[in-house]
């Protein structure tokens, strides 16, 4: 085990939130805790795009940081943008992701992924909270090279930051080479506020805001002591949403419906009532034939 293990997934959660400054996204609305729980599906345990593509080689340098990221592709053919929180030093990511809720309000909260990268092994592990566990992730193509190509003066504000505007490129061994540009803020001492490159015929586009030069604890980037270590991400995932199913059949209310057939249904009882008036009725006139007599 590693020495330095301990950190739970719950306190990583809470370090990005500490360090973000909110937990949801709607202005002064308040989510219940019923609300806010998100439910797997099936995908979740894949990392978003910029973690493990050619541009997380920008994110090497930095010593320690947080932001919000924003991660697009265009055209987007249906893939929608990924945003969460994300954690950096020297290399090693924390990434959680944030998901919508369904108030038709924008709202969002942590998801209950978190991912975990070091850029320079390019390797790394997905963590399910809920499931307390977790599973190796590895990339469709490792990083082999990387030249520096260009290296523009300050040009223009991007994000709200003086950069300066550096492109790279990106050998990978499937033999594909990338294009990365960087947008380097002056007056962060050069973290990439935006990067961007063609992966597979699309442009991804990847914004950071909200960005502190700050280091987290060294433990917070190895796997939590305790947790569950599952074979493949698809397998946890696969565990966490039958056990969620459970548990939500055991919630369920049991709903009792009488039946037209049962010994105690409305027509029975309605036929009781009647029977009673007449033998009432019947007593009645009986008393009253005996007493003219």
């Amino acid at each position: 085990m590693h020495p330095m293990r301990g950190m739970t997934a719950m306190a990583v959660s809470a370090l990005l939130l500490n360090l973000s400054g909110c937990l949801i996204e709607s202005g002064d609305e308040k989510a219940s805790e019923e609300t806010r729980k998100t439910f797997a599906r099936e995908g979740q345990e894949s990392p978003p795009t910029f973690l493990m593509a050619p541009v997380s080689v920008a994110l090497r340098e930095p010593d320690g940081f947080s932001a919000n990221v924003v991660q697009i592709f265009s055209p987007a053919f249906g893939m929608p943008p990924v945003s969460g929180e994300i954690l950096g030093r020297q290399g090693r990511l924390i990434f959680q992701p944030w998901s919508a809720l369904p108030d038709n309000m924008g709202s969002k909260v942590p998801a209950g992924m978190i991912f975990l990268w070091d850029t320079a092994l390019q390797q790394g592990f997905v963590l399910s909270e809920d499931l307390q566990a977790y599973a190796p992730i590895s990339p469709p193509a490792l990083i082999t090279n990387v030249v520096p190509c260009v290296q523009n003066p300050p040009s223009r504000n991007v994000n709200g930051h003086p950069c300066r505007q550096v492109a790279e490129l990106v050998v990978m061994d499937d033999g594909s080479i990338s294009t990365v540009t960087e947008w380097r803020a002056q007056d962060l001492a050069g973290f990439p506020v935006r990067l961007s490159a063609i992966i597979r015929g699309r442009q991804l586009t990847v914004d950071f805001s909200d960005i502190r030069l700050d280091s987290a604890p060294q433990d917070l980037f190895a796997t939590p002591a305790g947790f569950t270590e599952y074979a493949t991400a698809g397998a946890m995932m696969d565990e966490l949403i039958h056990r969620e199913l459970n548990l939500n059949a055991q919630k369920a209310p049991m709903i009792i419906v009488e039946s037209d057939l049962s010994s105690d249904n409305f027509l029975d009882r309605g036929r009781r009532a009647n029977d009673r008036t007449r033998d009432d009725q019947r007593d009645h006139d009986g008393g009253r034939t005996r007493g003219s007599r």
